[in-house]
């Protein structure tokens, strides 16, 4: 689901360098990429009841999640960057500002 959302918002991006908007609230993460050409959105299931939201560089978030396996698992450290730990790989990508 996350790769088919990636290459959807990789045909409404054109030449921008978009960011996606990710949203968390009760086992559910909304990731939403936006731009002059439309917008493209994926519900996922989570584990994590907490609610949190940040913006993170969709090449940066394309890159973790096609190196990760068939399960994401993503970890927020101190609302400042997103982990990604994978059996071969660990990524660690720095969350956008506001």
């Amino acid at each position: 689901s996350v790769i088919q959302f990636l290459d959807n918002s990789r045909a409404v991006a054109v030449k921008e360098r978009e960011e996606i908007k990710v949203s968390v609230d009760d086992c559910k993460a909304l990731l939403i990429v936006t731009t002059v050409s439309g917008t493209v959105k994926v519900n996922l299931s989570t584990e994590t009841k907490k609610k949190m939201q940040f913006a993170i560089d969709f090449e940066h978030m394309d890159e973790l999640v096609r190196k990760a396996s068939d399960v994401l698992e993503f970890i927020i450290v101190d609302d400042a960057f997103l982990l990604c730990k994978t059996p071969k790989i660990t990524m660690l990508c720095a969350f956008n500002q506001e």
